[in-house]
């Protein structure tokens, strides 16, 4: 993403999807260790990656 205002946008929304995830996580394991994994996985992704994630993972597209 090249715009500086659309790549902030995309990441807030990330942030606040992985948010939903970690306290999905949390709920259903009680100790949170999906939300670390999901979260290394994300960390280490390419953009490409990421988006794959959110559309196979979250059932976005």
């Amino acid at each position: 993403v090249d715009d500086p205002a659309d790549r902030e946008r995309l990441a807030g929304r990330l942030r606040e999807l992985l948010g939903r995830l970690d306290a999905a996580a949390t709920e259903a394991d009680g100790d949170g260790t999906a939300a670390g994994s999901l979260e290394d996985r994300m960390d280490g992704a390419s953009d490409d990656e990421l988006f794959d994630l959110i559309d196979n993972e979250l059932g976005l597209s």
